[in-house]
């Protein structure tokens, strides 16, 4: 077990306790159609899979919702970065990242988020600097370097995004070691201290979440050497690792999602299959009525006809949840959705 689960007990229980009991709510950004409870969650209650139209990709999507908008953004063949935006039905322009000191290059996969009304792009270089843009009106920001008098950020994988107590946050994984560290952004160009969450703990991306909680606004998932997928929660007490994901393997890097218009709010987790290419998902309903403790989550489901080779990416728009992949054995990208009962 990992040593930093191990330690903290006492204080974990405190943060969650607190957290759960006294926290507001904080709008959720993100975009996903949710998974259904587990007793009303039938597999049928999914969407026919559907094409993302004229976009294609070797790597996992990223995706993102704001208001009435779908973020589709993804890795190009020549190592740039495009979105799509979908509004009820996919925008017919392909859009770049691209302008006047604005030239990504990776070959990982990309991460988007809306923040203060501007658009952010995150990437990590062939050198494993992160960088990032953000649209101002209609023109791509200057590109710029996540970094501080603490250094440079750096990871040998993609960066996760989230939104939450006014700040736009990042976490990724270390780019010579296995740590997940985090830090945030109040302004978009000046970053707090880098901080360690878990050492020794993954060698995928890190998925986060705004958890809608005052006290402990951001949970994070991660793949862990075993296979299985832990999580935490990062409150006044700093960062706790609470358990893993009952039944989830994955050999890929999972995502979370929280819905904060289903009732109750609800926190998803998805993830590939660590034997198999079927898509799973699972999720903890009544989310800050509960401890978020291993025995909350509902239940091990799986989208009925979802396949792919890499991790898949979810999120939220009101109570839709959306799940976007790439394809098991093309570059084609697939989204599919569901929708949360109101009552």
């Amino acid at each position: 077990m990992n040593r930093n689960r191990q330690r903290g007990i006492a204080p974990r229980r405190a943060l969650l306790t607190a957290a759960l009991a006294a926290s507001a709510l904080i709008g959720g950004a993100s975009l996903a159609t949710p998974a259904l409870a587990s007793a009303q969650r039938p597999d049928g209650m999914w969407s026919s899979q559907n094409i993302v139209p004229n976009i294609s990709s070797s790597v996992a999507p990223a995706e993102y919702s704001h208001g009435s908008l779908l973020y589709v953004a993804y890795t190009t063949s020549t190592a740039g970065i495009n979105y799509s935006i979908y509004s009820g039905t996919w925008w017919p322009k392909i859009r770049s990242v691209s302008g006047k000191g604005v030239t990504p290059s990776t070959t990982s996969s990309p991460a988007i988020a809306v923040y203060n009304g501007d658009l952010y792009v995150f990437w990590v270089n062939g050198s494993g600097q992160l960088r990032y843009t953000d649209l101002v009106g209609s023109t791509w920001a200057a590109t710029q370097t996540v970094s501080g008098s603490w250094g440079t950020a750096e990871s040998s994988t993609s960066p996760s995004l989230a939104v939450s107590t006014g700040a736009l946050w990042v976490a990724y994984k270390g780019h010579t070691s296995d740590n997940i560290y985090y830090l945030s952004t109040n302004n978009g160009s000046t970053w707090s201290s880098q901080e360690v969450a878990l050492t020794d703990a993954t060698s995928y991306s890190p998925a986060l979440a705004p958890t809608g909680l005052s006290a402990a606004p951001l949970a994070f998932a991660w793949t862990e050497s075993s296979g299985a997928i832990g999580y935490g929660i990062l409150g006044f007490l700093g960062f706790e690792s609470i358990g893993t994901v009952p039944q989830a393997g994955t050999n890929a890097a999972p995502a979370l999602d929280f819905m904060s218009a289903a009732p109750g709010e609800t926190m998803y987790v998805a993830w590939k299959g660590a034997n198999t290419k079927k898509v799973f998902y699972n999720e903890v309903a009544n989310f800050s009525s509960s401890s978020f403790s291993p025995s909350d989550w509902a239940g091990q489901a799986t989208l009925p006809v979802a396949y792919t080779s890499t991790g898949p990416a979810i999120t939220d728009m009101g109570t839709t949840l959306y799940a976007v992949y790439k394809a098991r054995s093309s570059d084609t990208i697939f989204y599919e959705s569901a929708t949360t009962p109101t009552s």
